[in-house]
């Protein structure tokens, strides 16, 4: 009877430690996932950003008369 109860709470103890890494594991997944949305909602932000600068670049440069190009291309 002794070693039965033995072998059960070996049991029980690696189960329950098993289950309790599991969940640190899952509970670590789950909060690296949102950070990696986050940081792609941002990452999406920014390219947003970025395009919408180099449209005001473009009407910029479109703006620059034409003489002026032609002086910076000769020198």
């Amino acid at each position: 009877m002794n070693e039965l109860i033995i072998a059960l709470l070996t049991i029980f103890g690696t189960v329950a430690s098993v289950t309790g890494v599991v969940l640190y594991v899952f509970n670590g997944t789950r909060s690296l996932i949102k950070e990696i949305h986050q940081t792609n909602k941002e990452i999406l932000q920014t390219q947003k950003e970025m395009i919408e600068l180099q449209k005001k670049v473009i009407i910029l440069i479109e703006k620059i008369p034409e003489r002026v190009v032609e002086k910076l291309k000769v020198g």
